[in-house]
């Protein structure tokens, strides 16, 4: 058996004929030299209390197993919540796991991901050994804006030059040096699908809260001092049109909220899961504990930030690629939740007459879809440049 799962991967997955849409899955926790009190399951798509979420030990053996009915076609991220009988508590990747991923966001290390039989392929995430790589330049931006320096990574396609015609390039918030774009990037440029692009990757140095929720000057520095400063050095088009904005949650709210404050340089904004809830009176019971426990009976609702911004202004000439997970429920305090606020906004944009492509996809707010999915808007922005 042990043999078995280690060759096979975990968690176990039962097809039944008798539920068409949906497997049995189980998960599998086995305990080491450490004596363990609980284990429990962490996903972002059930929503599951603590005591839905705990597994059970097989008696007379160190196994402890969880089974629940879930989606064929899901793709989520998973971890193990081990409390140890010495009262300490650690968050695990499940060592078994059949599919592991490299983080995206720091702290650097492997997702565990549960992929159900259904769940649609992620092609341009598979490595390719014939594909030519690009290379990853190490920088840092001073902001004079912002009284603030961060690193900065840019990717430059394979066979990258100075004496061809401008690229056109994607900015990156929550970038880090190891970030899967880049390396999907050179698979869809190898293919053919897009014309060689480069990549710039922001990093948020702990302030993703204050920087990346619209942020009048952070955005402002993105357009009028980041990208004037590389576009010299890595012939980068000044072409509105070929330059979009690309963020996950907050990073994908800010796409949005950017590219309509600036579209003189962001004529496309990729937002996957972007936080459209937000709004400063929302944002502080997000990140101050005493005040998400007020009640909300009686306060005003308030119409969140960027929704609010493309109801009352012009339409501007930028196209958006915008993505949702289809079980987005949270986080609270939003009231009017993830996947709500993305449709709200689909809707307003509809209204307005935007160049848009909305979908939800079967997941939650979970790095184990955005990283797939990167491919799709990407090459919704640039195909028309070049790709097939």
């Amino acid at each position: 058996m042990e043999a078995e799962l280690a060759d096979d991967g975990t968690p176990l997955i039962e097809l039944d004929e008798r539920h068409p849409e949906h497997a049995l899955v189980t998960f599998l926790y086995r305990e080491g030299d450490r004596p363990v009190d609980a284990v429990s399951v962490w996903e972002p798509c059930s929503w599951s209390g603590l005591e839905a979420r705990r597994l059970r030990k097989l008696d007379g053996t160190d196994i402890w197993y969880l089974s629940w009915w879930v989606r064929r076609d899901l793709r989520c991220s998973y971890h193990f919540v081990v409390r140890y009988a010495d009262g300490t508590e650690s968050a695990e990747p499940d060592p078994l796991a059949a599919h592991r991923e490299l983080e995206d966001w720091p702290p650097k290390g492997e997702d565990s991901i549960l992929v159900m039989p259904e769940a649609p392929a992620h092609d341009w995430m598979e490595d390719r050994p014939e594909t030519p790589h690009g290379e990853m330049h190490a920088l840092t931006f001073r902001s004079s804006i912002l009284g603030n320096e961060r690193p900065v990574w840019v990717h430059t396609p394979a066979g990258f030059s100075r004496d061809v015609d401008p690229y056109p390039f994607v900015v990156i918030f929550d970038g880090v040096e190891w970030h899967s774009a880049p390396g999907i990037l050179d698979r869809l440029i190898a293919a053919g699908a897009i014309p060689p692009v480069v990549a710039i990757l922001v990093n948020e140095i702990g302030l993703r809260n204050e920087e990346l929720t619209c942020n009048p000057d952070f955005s402002r520095a993105m357009a009028t001092e980041l990208v004037p400063w590389l576009r010299d050095r890595f012939n980068l088009s000044d072409d509105p049109a070929k330059a979009a904005l690309n963020g996950r949650s907050f990073g994908g709210l800010c796409s949005a909220w950017t590219a309509l404050q600036h579209p003189e340089v962001f004529g496309n904004a990729f937002m996957q899961s972007g936080s459209c809830w937000m709004h400063p009176t929302v944002l502080r019971g997000y990140t101050d504990p005493a005040w998400n426990d007020r009640q909300p009976v009686g306060d005003d609702a308030k119409i969140p930030t960027v929704i609010d911004a493309f109801m009352t202004s012009e339409r501007a000439p930028i196209r958006i690629f915008q993505e949702c997970g289809n079980v987005e429920n949270g986080p609270p305090p939003a009231r009017i939740w993830q996947t709500f606020g993305n449709r709200w906004l689909h809707d307003i944009l509809v209204l307005k007459g935007y160049d848009t492509h909305y979908r939800e996809v079967v997941g939650g707010h979970d790095d184990a879809w955005w990283r797939g999915t990167f491919a799709d808007g990407i090459r919704w922005i640039f195909a028309p440049f070049g790709g097939n």
